[in-house]
């Protein structure tokens, strides 16, 4: 009875310790364009704000970010804009600061994603572009008639 009840308690503490462990080596970017989309009536505010000081724009604000490996945001800042508002400008910076992603095994994860204004409102983009990343080949999809596999890596090298 003593043994099952220890070995019992062994077990509890290792799914615990697994439940804090990261679930996945890669944040896939599925993952953090979901996190974005959720996020967007929060992000709307900032929109929302600087349209009730009656400066409605039209144009983007393109946010580069990096993810720890905790999941939280330790650095956002803006890499272009053309809203010419700094202080929707510093509203997106925060939001998007105050974001967690899931927690994962990568190295921090550096990501650029445009907030696109149109219509009066902030559009979701459909993509994350993350950087520095390695590319998987399993994973790698070329549409029929791009030529050979090799072709398509050929093309994905960067630039001498």
């Amino acid at each position: 009875m003593i043994a099952l009840l220890t070995v019992g308690v062994a077990l509890a503490a290792s799914r615990a310790e697994e439940d804090a462990q990261p679930l996945g080596h890669y944040l896939e970017p599925v993952e953090i364009h979901q996190v974005l989309l959720d996020a967007m009536p929060t992000l709307s505010d900032c929109y929302r704000y600087t349209a009730a000081k009656g400066r409605v724009i039209v144009g983007e604000v393109f946010i580069d970010f990096v993810i720890d490996p905790s999941g939280e945001v330790s650095e956002a800042r803006v890499r272009s804009s053309r809203s010419e508002l700094p202080d929707l400008d510093a509203c997106l910076v925060e939001r998007v600061g105050a974001l967690v992603f899931r927690p994962h095994h990568e190295e921090p994860v550096e990501v650029g994603y445009p907030f696109v204004y149109r219509d009066a409102a902030l559009q979701p983009y459909p993509m994350v572009f993350i950087k520095q990343r390695e590319l998987d080949l399993l994973f790698l999809y070329a549409p029929e008639g791009s030529g050979s596999m090799q072709q398509v890596i050929e093309a994905l090298k960067p630039a001498p």
